[in-house]
C-alpha cells in the first residue's frame, strides 16, 4: 500500500511533477541495470523479471516525462515508480530518495535521529545480499498473482478485499519458478530440491535499501505453504527462509506512522492491518522474528531463569534476558522517526510462553530508551491472529 492515495499530505504537485520531470530516469535505472543506448532510447535487462535478451527500454524526458517499459513483462512508470518497485518502498518514502523537498515539517522537537545503520557486511554476507537482491528483481508484482491468491486464503478474503487498504504494498511481490535449496550434507554444497511458486518480501534496512527477501513457497493446488522434503532422508524442509539478513530490518507493509504495530510474520501483521482498516491511519511493519523484534539481550542485565526448561540439551542454564543490550541498535528492527507508539503483535499458539513473554518485555524496554510507548496486543489463548481474523469475519458474516 503506497502513499499514492493522497501524497499530496507531505508533497505538493509541483513538486512531484519537478521530480519526474528533472531526475534524470536513465541515471536511477542505471544503478540498478546495466543500459546500452539505442538511438535516443535506453535498453537493459528488465530488473522486475528474469530474461535473457533485452526488453526493458528507458525513455528519456523531452517533450513529456520519461519513463520505462518493459516488453516482457509490461513493467511501465516513471522515476518515482522505479524506486518505489526496486526498493520496496512508499511514495513519499520514493520522493525522500529522489530528493523532494517537503512543503511542512512533519515532526516537532523530540523528533529520534534515523538509527545507526549496521557494519559493512562480510564477503560471505555481501554474497548473500546480492543473491537475494537477484531474486528479488526477478519477482515481479504481486496483484492477481498465486501469492496474492496465498495471503487472501490465509486471511480467509478475497483478493479484491486486499484493496481496502489500497492494495498490497509494493514490498511484496511474486517470483513464478523460485528454486528451493535444501543446507548441504557435510562439507558438500548445497542441494536443489525443486523450483515453485514463491511470495517474496523485501527486508529493508534502516536507511530503506534491501538487505534481505524473505520467502515463502506456495502449492500452486491448494494455495498453501509447500510442502518440501529433503531428498536424502524425507525429512520436512521449512517453506519459509531469508536470503541475505534479517537483523536490523523489517518488511513494510505501510510508510511509517505515529502508531505502528509489528508481529513476527506476514501473515500475522496483515491480519492485524485489514482489521483495523485504513481510517484507522495506522502504520505495519513485519518484524520477521521476535528475536529482531526484541533486538540482543544484556547478560549482564535482568535476567530469570527458564522456569520450565532451566537447562538446554548441553546441561546450560537457560537465562532470558529482559534488557535490550546497550549499543545493539543496529542488530533490532530499527522504527521510523515518526513512532511513538508500537504495538507489538502477539500470536497467542507459540510452545514457549516464558521465552515470548521475556522477548517481548525486551522489545518494550528497547522502544522505551527510544521514547516510545509499546505494549503487546495478543491474540485469543490458543490463537493467531490469522485464525482470529477468519473467525471474526465469519461470525460478522
Amino acid at each position: 500500500m503506497s502513499d499514492r492515495q493522497g501524497p499530496q499530505r507531505r508533497f505538493g504537485p509541483q513538486e512531484i511533477e519537478r521530480i519526474r520531470l528533472e531526475t534524470p530516469l536513465e541515471e536511477i535505472v542505471s544503478r540498478q541495470v546495466k543500459l546500452q543506448r539505442r538511438g535516443r532510447e535506453w535498453l537493459g535487462l528488465c530488473p522486475f523479471h528474469s530474461e535473457k535478451t533485452p526488453s526493458f527500454t528507458v525513455v528519456p524526458a523531452g517533450a513529456q516525462r520519461a519513463f520505462y517499459h518493459c516488453f516482457g513483462c509490461s513493467a511501465h512508470g516513471d522515476v518515482i515508480d522505479f524506486v518505489m518497485a526496486v526498493e520496496g518502498c512508499s511514495f513519499v518514502e520514493a520522493m525522500e530518495i529522489l530528493g523532494g523537498r517537503r512543503q511542512a515539517v512533519e515532526l516537532g522537537r523530540g523528533e529520534r535521529a534515523a538509527p545507526r545503520a549496521a557494519p559493512p557486511p562480510s564477503a560471505g554476507a555481501q554474497e548473500q545480499l546480492q543473491r537475494a537482491l537477484a531474486i528479488w528483481r526477478a519477482a515481479r508484482p504481486i496483484k492477481g498473482t498465486l501469492a496474492e491468491l496465498y495471503l487472501a486464503r490465509r486471511l480467509g478474503l478475497q483478493a479484491r478485499d486486499f484493496e481496502a487498504l489500497g492494495g498490497l504494498p509494493p514490498s511484496l511481490r511474486y517470483h513464478p519458478d523460485l528454486a528451493y535449496w535444501a543446507p548441504p550434507e557435510r562439507q558438500g554444497r548445497p542441494r536443489l530440491v525443486g523450483r515453485g511458486p514463491a511470495l517474496v518480501a523485501a527486508i529493508q534496512g534502516p536507511d530503506r535499501r534491501v538487505i534481505g527477501v524473505h520467502q515463502t513457497w506456495i502449492d500452486p493446488r491448494s494455495l498453501g505453504k509447500r510442502d518440501w522434503r529433503d531428498p536424502a532422508d524425507g525429512k520436512a524442509l521449512p517453506a519459509k527462509k531469508i536470503r541475505g539478513t534479517a537483523a536490523g530490518g523489517a518488511i513494510r507493509l505501510t510508510a511509517g506512522r505515529a502508531v505502528m504495530g509489528s508481529g513476527e510474520g506476514i501473515e500475522t501483521t496483515l491480519a492485524w492491518l485489514m482489521d483495523q482498516g485504513a481510517e484507522a491511519a495506522m502504520g505495519a511493519w513485519v518484524g520477521i522474528s521476535r528475536g529482531n523484534l526484541a533486538g540482543p539481550g544484556d547478560p549482564e542485565g535482568e535476567r530469570w531463569l527458564h522456569p520450565t526448561e532451566p537447562y538446554d540439551h548441553r546441561g546450560q542454564q537457560r537465562w532470558l534476558l529482559l534488557d535490550p543490550l546497550p549499543g545493539s541498535e543496529a542488530r533490532a528492527m530499527a522504527l521510523p522517526p515518526e513512532c511513538r507508539r508500537w504495538l507489538l503483535i502477539e500470536d497467542h499458539d507459540t510452545k514457549d510462553r516464558a521465552l515470548s513473554d521475556a522477548l517481548y518485555e525486551r522489545a518494550i524496554k528497547r522502544a522505551g530508551a527510544m521514547g516510545v510507548r509499546a505494549e503487546t496486543v495478543r491474540a485469543p489463548a490458543g490463537q493467531d491472529w490469522c485464525d482470529w481474523f477468519k473467525e471474526r469475519r465469519e461470525r460478522v458474516a
